[in-house]
């Protein structure tokens, strides 16, 4: 029987110079790359792979942000009614570490005045 697989990824304030330019699905193991993403025009995209017939024992997926590098894996879970699916958040925990970051310096010179 075959599969589709489908996943839901959000990632925030596309444009033409920043955009998911990658997508890596890891299944029991073996990794492969989807490479042909052209940039997105809205924070949600779906992409769909065809999953080989036979047992699948773990799936997880990243996406590569041509900005913010790599995202953490992310493990997915299968389901009968509606196939593999899950999400990739938008921004990486570097991302928003330099975001706190700035938002901390900036309430500290303010309270300095």
């Amino acid at each position: 029987m075959e599969m589709v697989l489908r996943v839901d990824f959000r990632h925030n304030s596309p444009s033409s110079n920043h955009y998911v330019d990658s997508i890596e699905v890891e299944i029991d193991g073996k990794v492969e790359e989807i490479t042909d993403q052209d940039p997105q025009s809205s924070a949600s995209f779906s992409e769909s792979k065809t999953l080989e017939d036979g047992e699948i024992g773990s799936i997880r997926v990243r996406a590569h942000c041509n900005i913010h590098r790599w995202s953490q894996w992310r493990t997915l879970e299968l389901r009968e009614d509606r196939g593999g699916g899950g999400g990739i958040p938008g921004f990486p925990l570097e991302a928003l570490a330099l975001g706190l970051l700035v938002s901390a310096m900036i309430l500290w010179i303010s309270q300095r005045k």
